[in-house]
Parts: C-alpha cells; structure tokens; sequence
C-alpha cells in the first residue's frame, strides 16, 4: 500500500539554519513524502505462521498425555513396523526397538505416550512421579 504524508516545511536556507525571528516573516511550503510498505510479510514472518499452523494441528490431533496403555502395545507396533518394512537396515533397527520393548514388558505393565513438544520430558517424569505418588497414598 502506499501512504501519502503532507509535511510543511520552511522555505530558504536561512529559514532552515536559523530559528524564525519576530522580524523574520516565515514562509512555508509542502512537501509531499510517498512511504512505500511491503504488504507481503517477510520470509521471518512466513516462517513464525507456518510453524504456529503446525503446532496447532498438533496440538488438535494430540492429547498431552495418553490414556493408560498396556505395554502390549509398544511390543506390537514394533513388530507391525517390522514386518512391514522391506529394507534390511531398517528390520535391524526394528528389530533392536522390539527387544527393547520386550525388556521393558518384563520389568513394566503399562505405558503412557507422551506428546513431542520439546517439554515431553519433563511432563513424562513429572506425570510419572505424581501417579506414583497418588498410588502411594492409596
């Protein structure tokens, strides 16, 4: 857009140097100033709403915390996964994350997904202390 500023100022060289005197008669003119803004925001800008659009999708699609699942769970979607998958390097992997979910099924019953937000951390520890410690009380 453009926006047009009306801006009076005083003619001569004399009248810009030195302040007007009461025997001085000031004369002023108009000048007329074009300010030119960008009406399309910056690449920062872009930036800022594309990654506040994604975490709102986020933040519609997924729960900060699950319900309580049984461990069961975390052992089949690894094996869904690696039968799934036909590349060898990815069914190493795969394969790994199965043991381990299996190691974990022996010591624990349960699990609780947590969203990936850069606080899951956090609310995982923080969640996981306060049900033990509402379980204690019990």
């Amino acid at each position: 857009f453009f926006r047009t500023t009306t801006i009076p100022t005083p003619l001569g060289s004399a009248a810009l140097d030195d302040p007007p005197s009461t025997d001085l008669i000031t004369t002023t003119a108009t000048t007329t100033v074009t300010v030119t803004a960008m009406s399309s925001p910056t690449e920062h800008q872009l930036t800022e709403r594309q990654l506040q659009a994604i975490e709102d999708e986020i933040k519609s699609t997924q729960p900060l915390t699950s319900i309580r699942l049984p461990i069961d769970a975390l052992i089949h979607q690894y094996q869904s996964s690696s039968s799934s998958d036909d590349d060898d390097d990815l069914d190493d992997d795969d394969n790994g994350f199965l043991q381990s979910a299996k190691l974990l099924a022996e010591k624990y019953t349960h699990l609780r997904r947590v969203r990936g937000d850069g606080n899951c951390y956090y609310r995982a520890f923080l969640y996981a202390l306060a049900e033990r410690l509402l379980r204690r009380m019990e």
